[in-house]
């Protein structure tokens, strides 16, 4: 198994994930835990600005849960055209 980083790989900005229309997930990678929640971006680029890279938002971030850090934190891109929609399944539908 490959060793993660010292630091989380650069990705890009806050400012151009929100242009891309992209949504972003951060995930706690701590088995006893893997909370995970939606991130407002346009929160975190008001508070910190459009230009903060994504990999220094992730440097940043603790887990609300467990208070893990990186590299036991990580991230997921949502592309544009589903940002906002509902996904996932429901138990016992069709899919």
């Amino acid at each position: 198994m490959s060793k993660r980083p010292a630091y989380p790989n650069y990705v890009g900005t806050i400012g151009g994930t929100i242009r891309m229309g992209h949504g972003l997930w951060v995930h706690c990678d701590n088995r006893e835990c893997l909370h995970r929640a939606r991130i407002d971006l346009e929160a975190i680029a008001e508070r910190y600005g459009a230009e903060l890279s994504v990999a220094e938002f992730v440097n940043r971030s603790v887990c609300s849960e467990c208070g893990a850090r990186w590299p036991n934190i990580s991230i997921s891109l949502e592309p544009g055209g589903t940002r906002g929609a509902k996904m996932g399944y429901t138990p016992g539908g069709n899919g």
